[in-house]
């Protein structure tokens, strides 16, 4: 998970590259003066091949990541913070 943390003027920046995951497999929450960051990905059971022929190997990835950063106490709620995906 490659991350950068950047300190400007009147804020901070977090910018977190997460290859392979789609916005809705990723969650924010601020617990304890720490922004914490997980992304998870799970095997798509529904998932059907639309190409003709016998299929010999199908592999897919599943698993989780996250990280958790500690902002301090000041920010209290998401009406202080933006996300950008």
């Amino acid at each position: 998970m490659k991350t950068d943390v950047r300190e400007r003027d009147d804020s901070f920046e977090v910018d977190i590259e997460l290859p392979g995951f789609h916005k809705d497999e990723v969650q924010l929450s601020l617990e304890n003066g720490y922004l914490n960051i997980t992304a998870a990905k799970v095997l798509d059971k529904d998932e059907k091949a639309q190409k003709s022929g016998k299929l010999i190997r199908q592999e897919r990835c599943a698993g989780s990541m996250s990280r958790s950063f500690y902002v301090g106490e000041d920010l209290t709620s998401r009406r202080n913070w933006t996300t950008v995906y």
